[in-house]
């Protein structure tokens, strides 16, 4: 593929002159109004051409994307449509890779024309987004002449608030960049000034503080004062300040001392633990094992009890999502007092997506719980099944179980037992998960498939008054001969084609589907003795759909 300037003319004006007739549109958009076919079609046909821009930089090289391609988007931009704009920065975004480090500078004034200009969010953050990826292939000496004053034009005209929000990350990669002490100062600055300038609209105020962890990254000598900052906007009148000031003050936890720490983060996080708004609390919740690190430095006691505890959902959520990382991050004692908890939300948890969590990070926590404690909490996760009457909570269960399969005792003395009583639940999802639950047990541990085919308790199902025990019962036998050792056949067998003379249609069509999967585990002389004759009754069976499924067992049967 060739691309010259004509190729880059042609790219530009199908950007900004392309034009569909009202006629045209009309052939293909009979049902939509005239005005909004015509925008619609030119606009889809617009962001087509403007995806191709990263091929076409791609081909031209660094030189001609300079000279040739930049220019002409530049002049491209102006009264653009949001959403051509929005593309447009995005496949800016990716012409560094495709030019020389000091040919990126180019790309500066164009992206910050969009920045400063739109008062669309989305298109402010993908300038922004293509800005920071260009700082980064940047000299020092470009940030200072290009970027700063870009960021002091921002911040200081009348503009958009949309453009300093966006503003706002811009300030971190030029401080990484900058070798000069007085352009971070200036930087530093304009970003705690945007952080806690009360006059400052709250969507910029909110961006800035998001920077302020990131920013005390970097900038070591200032910390301090960054850290005064946040402890004020943890305290600030606006929620969604404080919320944002959650993240902040996590990233520097590590860098604080243990005087710091027990001074002033330890009462902000007291604070965030018992803050008005939710989504503060929930926010923290999310750091618990950041936050634990904090705590093994100066030996406090956990939050996460509290947080835990929260009469939010949403709250306790994001605390039991982070519950395996946090156990990681503490000392063994603290696991100690974790155990009891946990069993206590396992049962009395009443919201299920909180429960959910619980389970799925319960699991996660089980191989590095001691044997006893490990047994206990596998215990209570069985109960929710046996005991619980929600069945999002015992498919919750169900889902996790295989993950706690690999202990032979636990598999004996607690999971055996569970599925048997599951076989009883009264609701089908858990019933059918039981049976095929058994059979993947005794796939793995064979040595356990003929206890259970003697299991007494099983057994009972098979004449159990309620058709529907019956039925799970020829699924648990199939699973249990097509999973097990062939000595399971000689015990399941002959009582599964007693089933065949049931007075329920759906217990002899369960038992007709049950032999097409097992006709490749039977031998002729098993069939002869056991099969035949039961199932020539079955062909002949005043239910239509049994004769149907018998015929085809018949017919596996004999190949």
């Amino acid at each position: 593929m060739t691309v010259d300037a004509d190729s880059v003319d042609a790219l530009i004006h199908a950007i900004t002159g392309l034009s569909f007739s009202e006629e045209e549109i009309a052939k293909n958009y009979d049902k939509i109004p005239p005005y909004l076919r015509i925008y619609e079609a030119e606009i889809a046909e617009k962001l087509r051409v403007v995806r191709t821009m990263s091929i076409i930089a791609e081909k031209l090289g660094s030189s001609k994307i300079k000279d040739t391609l930049v220019p002409k988007v530049d002049a491209s931009i102006n009264n653009g449509e949001d959403e051509l704009l929005l593309e447009i920065c995005q496949q800016l975004g990716n012409f560094p890779q495709h030019m020389e480090r000091n040919s990126c500078v180019c790309l500066v004034p164009l992206l910050g024309r969009v920045l400063s200009q739109v008062e669309e969010v989305v298109v402010g953050e993908a300038a922004a987004d293509a800005l920071i990826r260009v700082i980064a292939d940047l000299t020092a000496a470009q940030v200072d002449s290009i970027c700063l004053p870009l960021i002091k034009s921002v911040f200081e005209d009348d503009l958009f608030c949309s453009s300093r929000r966006a503003g706002c990350r811009l300030i971190v990669p030029c401080y990484c960049k900058t070798q000069s002490a007085d352009h971070k100062s200036e930087l530093k600055g304009r970003l705690l000034n945007a952080a806690s300038q009360e006059d400052e609209i709250l969507l910029v105020r909110e961006a800035a503080v998001c920077q302020l962890g990131q920013l005390a990254q970097q900038a070591a000598k200032d910390r301090p004062e960054i850290l005064t900052s946040l402890v004020a906007l943890s305290n600030d009148n606006h929620r969604d300040l404080r919320s944002a000031s959650v993240r902040s003050l996590m990233q520097m936890i590590q860098y604080c001392n243990e005087k710091d720490l027990e001074a002033i983060v330890m009462p902000v996080l007291e604070r965030y633990s018992e803050d008005a708004h939710r989504n503060t609390r929930q926010n923290f919740a999310s750091q618990l094992a950041e936050l634990q690190v904090a705590y093994n430095k100066i030996g406090k006691s956990p939050i996460f009890i509290r947080l835990w505890e929260d009469n939010e959902p949403e709250v306790r959520r994001a605390t039991a999502s982070n519950l395996a990382a946090f156990a990681e991050a503490s000392p063994k004692e603290l696991n100690g007092q974790l155990v009891p908890k946990l069993k206590e939300h396992l049962v009395n948890e009443h919201d299920e997506r909180v429960r959910r969590e619980i389970i799925a990070e319960t699991v996660k926590l089980l191989p590095k719980l001691r044997k006893e404690d490990a047994s206990e909490v596998v215990k209570t996760m069985v109960s929710l099944i046996t005991d619980s009457g929600s069945a999002a909570a015992k498919q919750a269960v169900f889902d996790h179980l295989k993950d706690v399969l690999s202990d032979d005792s636990q598999v004996t003395s607690t999971i055996l037992p569970a599925y048997v009583s599951w076989l009883r639940d009264q609701a089908h999802d858990i019933r059918q998960a039981a049976a095929i639950g058994l059979g993947r047990i005794v796939r793995d541990r064979k040595t356990l498939a003929e206890g259970l085919a003697k299991n007494s308790a099983l057994a009972s199902l098979a004449t159990d008054g309620n058709y529907q025990f019956r039925k799970v019962w020829v699924l648990t036998a199939q699973e249990l001969i097509e999973n097990g050792p062939a000595s399971c056949i000689p015990l399941l067998l002959p009582q599964l084609m007693k089933l065949s003379a049931d007075k329920v249609p759906n217990v002899r069509m369960a038992l007709v589907k049950a032999l097409i999967r097992l006709a490749k585990h039977l031998d002729a002389s098993v069939v002869k003795k056991d099969v035949s004759g039961p199932l020539a009754e079955l062909i002949k069976d005043s239910d239509a759909d049994v004769r149907f499924y018998a015929d085809e067992a018949l017919a596996c049967l004999k190949k």
